[in-house]
């Protein structure tokens, strides 16, 4: 799916393209993202340029291994940001993206079990 936020098939090949097991991987992605979001937020909240550049280094490599790019970059840019100014705007344009991931991945059908 080319405008979705986040490609499988990045995870597909850490599972052998087994979909269940890529599924439950996606799912865990989209949970660790928004627990580290609500982290982000926490931060940004407390004006720690620090921390927001910290939980970006985090969450920048689970979302490049999800494959969820887009984020990805987010997260390098906040990693990144020489200033609070700047960091605060990224955390702006995060929030939704990690939204549509988690979107995205609930509205994924579970594949059924092998007979």
């Amino acid at each position: 799916m080319p405008d979705a936020p986040i490609d499988l098939n990045v995870l597909g090949e850490f599972t052998g393209h087994d979909q269940a097991q890529t599924l439950r991987l996606a799912r865990h992605f989209a949970e660790t993202a928004r627990k580290t979001l609500a982290e982000i937020q926490a931060a940004r909240d407390a004006a720690d340029l620090g921390a927001l550049q910290r939980l970006g280094h985090r969450l920048k490599s689970s979302a490049a291994m999800a494959g969820a790019r887009n984020c990805s970059a987010l997260c390098l840019q906040l990693e990144k940001s020489p200033d609070l100014p700047a960091a605060l705007e990224l955390v702006v344009r995060l929030g939704p993206e990690v939204a549509a991931i988690t979107t995205h991945i609930a509205g994924l059908k579970d594949v059924p079990a092998a007979v």
